[in-house]
């Protein structure tokens, strides 16, 4: 025989604070109790089980557990993009997968000097500290004028689902 959901033997739901556990315990306790229902045929049996049940909820974790059966959950498209489920990158139209914006030619970024990262020198009481940036207007490429589209990169992001 299998044995039964100590939250069902209570009668409790699955989200019930250890003092509502408790309470019900008492309760069932009291009502199936052998010495104080002679007559009750499955009393002892009863008994044992509300016991067990007891037993395995008082020794929880103090997180709340997950129904054992969680319901089904929709599609989320979003969830897909971000996990890139049905989705997949494919070339840039627009550039042609260049990342260079249409009808232009590269141009090296002026602030970075086309490296993509600019040195910031910051003077501190005990010594110059330097540290590496990534630049703020070709954003890491290291160049200018680069498809609105794909943002430089030459792909596109694709929902196929």
């Amino acid at each position: 025989m299998a044995q039964r959901n100590p939250y069902e033997v209570l009668g409790v739901p699955i989200t019930a604070t250890m003092d509502e556990i408790k309470k019900a315990y008492k309760k069932l306790a009291k009502k199936y109790h052998p010495d104080l229902n002679p007559n009750g045929k499955d009393a002892e049996k009863k008994m044992k089980e509300i016991n067990a049940a007891y037993e395995a909820l008082k020794n929880r974790n103090t997180e709340v557990p997950t129904p054992p059966n969680p319901p089904p959950t929709k599609p989320n498209p979003l969830e897909d993009l971000i996990l890139k489920k049905n989705s997949s990158f494919k070339k840039c139209e627009e550039c042609n997968g260049t990342g260079i914006a249409k009808n232009s030619s590269p141009e090296t970024c002026p602030d970075c000097e086309g490296k993509g990262k600019k040195w910031i020198k910051k003077y501190l009481p005990f010594g110059v500290f330097t540290e590496s940036q990534t630049c703020d207007r070709c954003k890491g490429t290291g160049r200018i004028n680069f498809c609105k589209r794909c943002k430089g990169t030459g792909k596109v992001h694709v929902y196929t689902g």
